[in-house]
């Protein structure tokens, strides 16, 4: 395998990366964690392209301030209701339900298994 050393070094990058993405992650869940506030939302639209499917999302911050965006769609009704997370400084940085830390914890295990696995390689 001659192109070895070029192989580990992409997947180092790439779990670095990912390493950095789990950091964001972490960082917009703490956030939204301390400081978030809940509304209700509702789903005014659908839109399909390809074999993706979106969600409008639509509700109000509590300074009155409404907000309509489109996310991937999981399976929701239009017009029901959904619980909203949001950040009031960044009211279109919000999550469905409660704030998770799954997400980042997955990304940032992804990325150490990644650089795990390249110094392993390179070692052996």
């Amino acid at each position: 395998m001659h192109n070895l050393p070029t192989e580990l070094l992409l997947t180092i990058l790439a779990g670095c990366a990912l390493l950095v993405a789990g950091q964001q992650s972490r960082r917009r869940f703490l956030r939204l964690h301390h400081h978030g506030l809940r509304t209700q939302g509702t789903v005014v639209s659908f839109r399909k392209t390809g074999d993706d499917r979106y969600a409008t999302i639509c509700f109000l911050t509590e300074d009155n301030r409404q907000i309509i965006q489109e996310v991937i769609d999981y399976g929701y009704s239009k017009e029901s209701s959904l619980s909203i997370w949001y950040d009031p400084l960044l009211p279109t940085h919000f999550v469905i339900g409660s704030p998770s830390k799954m997400g980042f914890y997955s990304i940032t295990l992804i990325g150490t298994i990644l650089i795990v696995y390249a110094i392993w390689r390179l070692i052996s």
